[in-house]
């Protein structure tokens, strides 16, 4: 179904990019100004993930509606 894909969506997002993450800050010879872009856009990732991944999938395919308050609509909006 539609919410086993965002479950595993939403696990190797957040698996993935914290294992980028977490090679490039352990290895000292992976400390580079790229691969420093690189956690940049993983963290950003991860931060999207959080943000709009169950939001967006509980909202369109469980609930059929926003319940969660016109301040975090405007907060996940903004991330997308």
């Amino acid at each position: 179904s539609v919410i086993s894909f965002y479950s595993v969506i939403f696990v190797m997002s957040l698996l993935g990019n914290g294992l980028v993450c977490y090679a490039v800050l352990v290895s000292q010879k992976m400390k580079t100004v790229t691969n420093f872009f690189i956690i940049n856009l993983s963290t950003n990732d991860i931060i999207l993930t959080l943000f709009c991944v169950p939001f967006s999938a509980s909202e369109k395919f469980l609930l059929q509606r926003w319940p969660f308050g016109n301040s975090l609509c405007h907060i996940v909006s903004f991330v997308q």
